[in-house]
């Protein structure tokens, strides 16, 4: 990330190896989403079992279209297979806190920082654009293959719970909810403020 920056790079995508494009054209979505919405973060909903049912059809809270045709999703957990960011919102909100070294609470961090400096959605209200279950998929078996949902999963997973609380003052699991009235006063602000970012 630090790398795409220093190359004036607009639009920075992070991905896990195990994540497959399907749909190249879901990198111009991002892009075209976060101009028409101000949202300069989104998250990738769909590569584990989270926001999926038992039938593996995507869940997510709500659907918020645009004048413009715009459609994006708000998920209630966050993932981070997948994640795009503007060079202008890494720039103020800074990128991955090295604390979390063990792969987990990274993502959730700098989200939670991103929301906190007016870049993206409230925590519990992950952005994402609609169909994007359609163009990216996950190589491997969200149950049995992952290399960070091991048998020391819960061990890395409560230590970057801890480190949360030392940096925001409560545990990421403990995040305060905002509503959904919150949440879209929120996208009125980003799609307000789109222009300044």
């Amino acid at each position: 990330m630090k790398y795409l920056i220093e190359q004036k790079c607009d639009y920075i995508f992070t991905l896990e190896d195990d994540i497959l494009i399907e749909d190249p054209m879901v990198f111009l979505n991002y892009i075209n989403a976060s101009k028409s919405t101000g949202i300069c973060h989104f998250n990738f909903g769909f590569s584990n079992r989270e926001n999926l049912d038992a039938s593996l059809q995507p869940v997510y809270k709500k659907v918020i279209e645009y004048p413009d045709g715009t459609k994006i999703i708000l998920t209630p957990n966050i993932l981070g297979a997948l994640s795009f960011y503007t060079r202008d919102a890494l720039m103020e909100i800074g990128l991955h806190n090295r604390v979390f070294n063990k792969g987990h609470g990274d993502h959730p961090e700098l989200t939670y920082r991103a929301y906190k400096h007016g870049y993206t959605t409230p925590f519990w209200w992950f952005a994402d654009i609609y169909n994007s279950w359609s163009m990216i998929k996950n190589q491997s078996n969200m149950s049995t293959d992952s290399t960070i949902r091991n048998n020391n999963f819960w061990q890395s997973f409560n230590e970057a719970n801890d480190s949360f609380k030392v940096l925001h003052g409560y545990k990421m699991t403990e995040v305060p909810y905002e509503g959904e009235e919150k949440t879209i006063e929120v996208l009125k602000q980003l799609k307000n403020n789109k222009q300044l970012k």
